[in-house]
């Protein structure tokens, strides 16, 4: 983990002291153009980047476009915002051990993120017909507008007492109730985690995001 991390942060010239948060982008255009036209939604972009690195002026937020789905050209002005944002097109598992929250719309590297124990927060606003997505599985902090989002990064951040309990029971749940796995077994938990539970889970996620 430390080798990684000292070779993202050279890559990206960021500081020691950079506070990382990914935005793995699942909601691909060909998803929210049903619903929305471009400029609107890169409003709706820069509304919530803005609102992430006002948080605190550590935070650096890699924008992950989906690998199959978005050429990451179409997403470049969003560095425009600030120096403080990366829009890459790097491996999730390169740079999630590395970040201290993932965000997400209906990624499904949340399910890496919350194995991995990475505090997660799941949005859906401005909604594109996949409500309840994570809400419904359960595992992540879902907030319902900009001010929720400040609010639980704030507090994941500062590692407040209540989110930090909050996040071991929302993980424990989620992966006794999706993946059958039993957290307090940590000898066996890899041994644990059912490809068939998982193909499930997956399939649950394909058949909400319809």
């Amino acid at each position: 983990k430390k080798i990684i991390k000292k070779s993202i942060y050279k890559k990206f010239d960021l500081p020691k002291s950079a506070k990382i948060i990914l935005w793995a982008f699942g909601d691909a255009k060909i998803q929210y153009s049903k619903f929305y036209n471009d400029e609107f939604m890169f409003a709706s972009f820069k509304e919530k980047l803005i609102t992430i690195l006002n948080t605190n002026s550590d935070i650096y937020v890699f924008f992950k476009i989906h690998p199959n789905r978005d050429k990451i050209f179409d997403y470049k002005k969003l560095e425009k915002i600030s120096p403080r944002i990366k829009v890459v097109d790097i491996d999730l598992l390169e740079i999630l051990p590395i970040s201290l929250i993932l965000m997400v719309r209906c990624s499904m590297s949340a399910i890496n993120a919350i194995i991995f124990n990475i505090p997660t927060i799941s949005f859906n606003y401005p909604p594109i017909g996949l409500d309840n997505f994570y809400k419904y599985l359960g595992g992540t902090f879902h907030v319902q507008n900009n001010e929720e989002l400040k609010k639980t990064i704030q507090k994941l951040l500062n590692k407040d007492d209540h989110m930090i309990n909050l996040l071991k029971k929302k993980r424990n749940t989620f992966l006794i109730k999706n993946l059958n796995i039993n957290p307090k077994n940590k000898k066996r938990r890899n041994e644990n985690i059912s490809i068939l539970n998982f193909k499930k889970l997956i399939n649950k996620l394909l058949k909400n995001e319809k």
